[in-house]
């Protein structure tokens, strides 16, 4: 059986794919609709901080959400945290 992305916690939150000076940060959480937890804002921040460091061979991001499900929310138990 194939792993499907998402489903294996060891498995990066997000994960970065390049064509060109174009990236794009995938957020690869479908089961959980793509949730905003602080684990998953943390990653996004370090994909933008190792594509920053990039300089000029980057020259657009794109953040998008794994599966039919875009980035949907900020979970209710990452909410309750603060």
């Amino acid at each position: 059986m194939t792993e499907q992305p998402g489903t294996d916690e060891r498995a990066p939150l997000v994960r970065v794919e390049r064509d060109g000076v174009v990236a794009t940060v995938v957020i690869d959480r479908p089961k959980a609709l793509n949730a905003l937890s602080p684990d998953v804002l943390r990653a996004v921040a370090e994909a933008f901080d190792a594509l920053a460091a990039e300089g000029d061979a980057v020259r657009g991001v794109l953040v998008v959400g794994e599966g039919v499900v875009r980035s949907s929310r900020v979970p209710t138990s990452a909410r309750s945290r603060r």
